[in-house]
């Protein structure tokens, strides 16, 4: 049986293919602890989108300068790895993939995971880092 899908936020994406980023280690982390949990991490067509405006976008307009073949080579980094749901889910599939599913995402200065348990304590860097991840 699969386990519980992830919806992967783009920042996360952005910052787990860049390793000189100063969060890549609490992206490779935080992934590691959902993956030992035999969970599916997935990502949408628009996660693709944004993932390429930043890697094209210029420097000095807050991208990542890449060349198009890099960026494409940076996208197989997690293309080949995670799940792509399938856009047919457009604006009213997509809030029920996100009730039914968890979201794993960046904000401000925590990486979270929320959940549709309520009740559930927010995730700290600590947390992450020590691979005790509980749903928000």
């Amino acid at each position: 049986m699969a386990g519980t899908p992830y919806l992967v936020d783009s920042n996360v994406l952005l910052r787990w293919v860049k390793p000189d980023d100063h969060d890549y280690p609490l992206i490779v982390s935080a992934i590691d602890a959902i993956l030992q949990r035999d969970a599916v991490l997935c990502y949408t067509s628009q996660n693709v989108a944004e993932f390429w405006n930043t890697c094209t976008r210029p420097l000095d307009r807050n991208g990542y300068g890449l060349t198009p073949a890099e960026a494409d080579r940076r996208a197989r980094l997690f293309e080949d790895d995670l799940r792509l749901l399938p856009d047919s889910l457009g604006p009213p599939g997509m809030a029920q993939t996100a009730r039914h599913s968890q979201c794993f995402r960046r904000s401000g200065s925590r990486c979270a995971i929320s959940s549709r348990h309520a009740g559930a304590r927010r995730q700290t860097d600590s947390d992450i880092q020590r691979k005790r991840l509980c749903p928000i």
